[in-house]
């Protein structure tokens, strides 16, 4: 056990470094940066659409109990 939870793989385990801030305020931040600075968001705004739609596809496969399909969303973006 892992902190109370069962251990779901095997193998090496890699830290990755997280800044110690508030999220929120980390992502304004890095919008703002991109608006006055120029470059490239970290998160693009089809990385945005995807978060949003598996986030409502799990909200309501859990109200209709059932799969909710995604490829719709998918191959629009795949269409460009």
């Amino acid at each position: 056990m892992i902190g109370g939870y069962a251990p779901t793989f095997t193998g090496e385990v890699a830290e990755l470094p997280v800044a110690n801030a508030e999220p929120l305020g980390a992502e304004l931040d890095a919008f703002t940066d991109v608006i006055r600075d120029g470059g490239t968001p970290i998160i693009s705004a089809v990385d945005g659409l995807w978060a949003v739609a598996i986030a409502s596809g799990l909200l309501q496969a859990g109200k209709d109990g059932r799969p909710v399909d995604l490829t719709t969303l998918a191959t629009r973006l795949a269409a460009g």
